[in-house]
């Protein structure tokens, strides 16, 4: 069996308790570093239209909420951590990136009712569903994974670190494993938008950034996976 994340082994074993544990191989998914290359820039083009896209981002710091539009990814967190950075007086802009299913468009119109009663609607940008993410992780400043239940493994994140991009994510699931190794800095308490608060003006004032998304590798992926393929095919039959 293999697990895409240490949480996910935590869970077969918790859930299937006669599992040989020694029958499970932990192979975190991986990211492909020449499509994920650090300090990634987009082409002229994108960014002219970009700019004329978004005027309202003109200075400002942009900060990107990427995920489907469903409660427990965290949008509502994530609309609060942005009305407790402008009352802070930070020239702050959320992007949120992700559209809802067709059956919960209500959870849309319910994030943009709040942005309002927050007073921050001019502060926060609905982009939908977009197939240019790796372009908008290249402009932003920062990155959130503000899930409220552990993700099996989460490439965006690892994705945003790819191209040099800060995260902050709650410390949880596969996410919380990808940021204990590339940006601990980026790590908080599931739930706590204190915190997301202290990580990102830590991050915003202090520029620190990753430098590589160490182990997590599409090619130690493939690698691995086929490491145990050939094991298996090697195991005596009988």
């Amino acid at each position: 069996v293999i697990a895409v994340s240490e949480s996910v082994r935590d869970y077969i074993l918790k859930n299937y308790p006669k599992t040989d544990a020694g029958k499970i191989t932990v192979i975190h998914r991986g990211v492909d570093e020449s499509v994920y290359p650090i300090g990634f820039t987009p082409s002229p083009e994108w960014l002219a239209k970009w700019k004329h896209e978004t005027p309202t981002l003109e200075g400002r710091i942009p900060l990107l909420m990427p995920a489907r539009l469903t409660r427990w990814k965290g949008q509502v967190d994530f609309l609060n951590l942005i009305a407790r950075l402008i009352a802070a007086g930070r020239p702050v802009h959320g992007l949120i990136v992700g559209e809802p299913h067709p059956k919960k468009l209500a959870f849309l119109d319910e994030l943009k009712q709040l942005a309002a009663t927050l007073g921050i609607t001019d502060h926060i940008t609905f982009l939908g569903h977009r197939s240019d993410l790796r372009e908008i992780m290249a402009v932003s400043s920062l990155v959130y994974s503000l899930s409220l239940d552990p993700e099996a493994f989460g490439r965006v994140s690892l994705e945003a670190m790819a191209v040099g991009k800060p995260v902050v994510a709650y410390n949880h699931g596969g996410v919380g494993e990808q940021l204990r190794v590339i940006f601990p800095d980026g790590l908080v308490p599931v739930g706590d938008v204190d915190a997301a608060l202290t990580a990102t003006l830590d991050v915003l004032d202090h520029g620190r950034l990753p430098s590589s998304i160490g182990p997590f590798t599409l090619k130690r992926m493939l690698d691995s996976t086929l490491g145990v393929y050939q094991s298996a095919l090697a195991a005596p039959r009988g």
